[in-house]
C-alpha cells in the first residue's frame, strides 16, 4: 500500500492526497493517509516554526479516505527483520520516500510499494495524468453552502467575474514570512490590469484574510469590486470553491488559491500566478514544476 502522511492546511492536504492517489493508482494498490503530525499539533513549517493545523479533507465526500492507525503504521514502517536491523544501523528505510526539493522529480513514479510518502508535492506534474479523477474526487459539499455564498454564486456565474485572492494573516509571522514573503500591493494592480485590458467588463470578487488592507490599498482602485472576507476556518473552503467558480483567477504565493485555479472549470480561464513564490532564494525552495505551462507568471 502507499501511505502519504498529511501537514500543512487544506491546499497542502490537496497536493499530498491528489500525488499519493496518483501513486496509488499508477501502482494499483490501496492508499491510506497519516495524520500524526496533525494530530500531534507539531506540524513544522520551517525549522524553528510549528504551525498548527487541522484534517480538512474530510470536507470532500467523494474521497475513499481510509486512516492508517498508529500501531499499523510502526509495523509498515518497522515490522520487517531487515528493517529493524537497518534501524539499528542507523541507514535509511528503504519505505519513506522524503521529498528533498521542492521541484517535481521524476523519480516519483519510480517508486514501489510499500512506501510513506513525506513532502508537499506540488505540482501537477504527479497527479495530471489521473487529472478527471482528481478532480471528481474533490468535489465540495455545496448542500452547505449558506444562503449569502449562494447569493455570491449566482451573481459569480452571471459576470466575466474574477477572484483575486490576497493572503496576508499568517503570511505577515516573522518566521513565515522570511520563508513565503507577501505578493505586493503593486503585483495585484499589474494583474488586474492585464486582465482587464483583454476583458474591461470583469467584474472583481477580493478574497482575503485582511479585509482592512484590501480596503486601504485595492478598493481604492477598483472601488466597483466585491470584497468576500466572511468565510474563515471550517468554513475556508466556501472561499476555495466560489474562486474556482470565477472565470479567471489572480492568485497569491498560496497553495489554497492555487487549488482554486486549477479546479475552475473554465476552458477559457486566464490565471495570474506571482512569478516569485518563494522569498527565501534556496535550492530547495525551486518553485519552478508549480505553476502549470498555460497559467501566466508575473
Amino acid at each position: 500500500m502507499i501511505v502519504v502522511q498529511l501537514q500543512g492546511g487544506l491546499g497542502n492536504q490537496m497536493f499530498q492526497y491528489a500525488a499519493g492517489k496518483a501513486l496509488s493508482l499508477q501502482l494499483n494498490c490501496s492508499l491510506k493517509v497519516d495524520l500524526n503530525i496533525l494530530e500531534s499539533k507539531n506540524d513544522t513549517f520551517s525549522n524553528n516554526y510549528l504551525h498548527t493545523r487541522s484534517y480538512e479533507l474530510n470536507i470532500f465526500q467523494n474521497l475513499e479516505i481510509e486512516i492508517v492507525k498508529n500501531k499499523d503504521l510502526l509495523k509498515f514502517l518497522h515490522g520487517s527483520q531487515l528493517n529493524k536491523i537497518k534501524r539499528k544501523l542507523g541507514l535509511p528505510n528503504y519505505k519513506v520516500y522524503q521529498e528533498n526539493e521542492f521541484v517535481y522529480s521524476d523519480h516519483y513514479f519510480n517508486l514501489k510499494p510499500p512506501v510513506l510518502l513525506k513532502g508537499y508535492f506540488q505540482s501537477e506534474n504527479y497527479f495530471i495524468r489521473f487529472e478527471k479523477i482528481i478532480r471528481q474526487s474533490f468535489r465540495f459539499p455545496l448542500e452547505d453552502l449558506g444562503d449569502s455564498n449562494n447569493d455570491l454564486l449566482q451573481a459569480i456565474q452571471k459576470t466575466e467575474s474574477v477572484s483575486i485572492h490576497v493572503r496576508r494573516g499568517d503570511y505577515l509571522i516573522p518566521e513565515i514570512f522570511k520563508v513565503h514573503g507577501i505578493c505586493e500591493k503593486s503585483y495585484y494592480v499589474n494583474a488586474i490590469e492585464r486582465i482587464k485590458k483583454k476583458y474591461p467588463n470583469a467584474s472583481l470578487y477580493f478574497f482575503s484574510d485582511d479585509a482592512e488592507w484590501i480596503q486601504n490599498n485595492l478598493l481604492k482602485y477598483f472601488p466597483n469590486s466585491t470584497l468576500i472576507s466572511g468565510n474563515h476556518a471550517k468554513d475556508s473552503w466556501k472561499d476555495m470553491f466560489l474562486m474556482s467558480s470565477c472565470k479567471h483567477n489572480i492568485i497569491a504565493n498560496s497553495s489554497f488559491s492555487w487549488w482554486a485555479a486549477w479546479l475552475n472549470n473554465n476552458p477559457e480561464k486566464m490565471i495570474i500566478a506571482p512569478r516569485q513564490w518563494f522569498k527565501i532564494e534556496d535550492k530547495n525552495f525551486n518553485a519552478s514544476s508549480l505553476i502549470p505551462s498555460n497559467w501566466i507568471s508575473i
